[in-house]
């Protein structure tokens, strides 16, 4: 019997799923992680990804919130016009100075979304980039997993 490398098909897409992992194998059942074009991250047999029986999370027949109604999203764009739009009431303190948005988030709501939601995020608490840098001894100049992460308006308004 030819076992199934999983990490033959890392990255690859069926459909709207991409396989991103190995959970493991249950009898002669192999199950992998896979992840939906609308963001959403489930476990499903291979066989089932890898003939295409399955094509989505179910958010076509369940469709999801729109992201542009999650609490996280009003703070990405805030991140980016704070970055890039030289109208914004902010832009001087950020992009004028060179502060930039990485390119993992800058396109990617997803992305951002779902590193927030694993670091820490909460309703009412704000991103900040500098409080990490300044413990590195540098300068907040990006937008970053490196360099975010969430304070209380409170902590936040001590690190400026």
């Amino acid at each position: 019997m030819h076992r199934i490398n999983v990490s033959d098909f890392i990255g690859q897409k069926r459909h709207k799923l991409t396989c991103i992992g190995e959970i493991g194998r249950k009898g002669r059942r192999l199950f992998i992680l896979v992840r939906c074009e609308c963001g959403v991250e489930k476990q499903m047999e291979f066989q089932n990804w890898n003939c295409g029986s399955v094509k989505t999370c179910g958010c076509e027949k369940y469709p999801h919130e729109p992201v542009y109604k999650h609490p996280l999203y009003p703070i990405w764009v805030s991140m980016k016009q704070r970055c890039y739009n030289q109208k914004h009431a902010d832009y001087h303190n950020y992009g004028a100075r060179g502060v930039i948005v990485c390119d993992e988030w800058k396109n990617d709501f997803l992305a951002f979304r779902s590193w927030a939601q694993s670091n820490g995020w909460s309703k009412g608490l704000q991103l900040d980039k500098d409080k990490k840098a300044r413990m590195s001894g540098m300068e907040g100049k990006e937008y970053s997993p490196a360099f975010c992460c969430f304070l209380t308006a409170a902590e936040n308004s001590q690190e400026k």
